[in-house]
């Protein structure tokens, strides 16, 4: 029951993760969810700090609420499923890898936050040094490889700040070809950054990565591990 679900948590609040990882898969019976939370609340202050989530995600299909309508709004991602209007959201050294399942209704899925919703000037949301591997299987709406969708609500001027973001363009899915698909309002930015998969297991790829202390860099057919 519930209306979120997560690898490590449902709904998180005031929270800091350091050093977590998630290896499982999660079973979406929920409206929103992300390898290591589904939500994050409205107004709250949360810490990602070189955190993981390597699981497979899928979302509910051809579900149905309490009054027999079509559950038709779902969030999934590999790390956080929503944010949204005041979050102050700081994500650092973490990357998602495994498949992301959506179902047939609309819904937003990305690599590392699925949906960014209604974003008003008191957010903050930080994300700096992470990438997302990810495959993908369905969807309709809001679909990208790091980031599903970012919506400001009008008039608003939240602080968005994206450094060294990378994706893996063998998706699998030509429904995500792009790092970014979000509001018109917000224009893509330039620091997420698409790489093949030879280039995702070379470590000079990784600008900004610190391979001395936080990251073990790829090798073989690997790509960067955290230590």
């Amino acid at each position: 029951s519930g209306t979120r679900i997560g690898g490590i948590a449902a709904s998180i609040i005031g929270a800091t993760f350091n050093e977590v990882h998630n290896h499982g898969n999660v079973a979406n019976n929920h409206p929103i969810g992300g390898g290591a939370a589904g939500l994050s609340g409205n107004a709250d202050s949360v810490t990602f700090t070189r955190v993981s989530s390597t699981g497979d995600i899928s979302n509910r299909t051809g579900q149905f609420n309490a009054l027999g309508d079509p559950m038709s709004f779902s969030d999934v991602a590999g790390l956080i499923g929503y944010v949204g209007q005041t979050n102050q959201v700081s994500i650092s050294d973490c990357f998602s890898t495994g498949l992301l399942t959506g179902g047939p209704d609309e819904y937003d899925i990305g690599g590392l936050i699925a949906d960014l919703y209604d974003l008003q000037s008191a957010a903050v949301i930080a994300v700096h040094n992470c990438y997302a591997a990810n495959t993908f299987s369905g969807g309709r709406i809001g679909a990208g490889a790091a980031f599903g969708n970012i919506n400001i609500r009008s008039g608003e001027s939240p602080s968005i700040t994206f450094t060294n973001i990378y994706w893996n363009t063998a998706t699998g899915s030509g429904d995500h070809i792009t790092g970014f698909n979000g509001d018109t309002a917000f224009s893509a930015p330039t620091q997420i950054i698409a790489l093949s998969p030879a280039q995702m297991q070379d470590a000079s790829s990784f600008v900004g990565f610190d391979f001395t202390n936080i990251w073990w860099p790829p090798v073989g057919n690997a790509y960067p591990l955290l230590r």
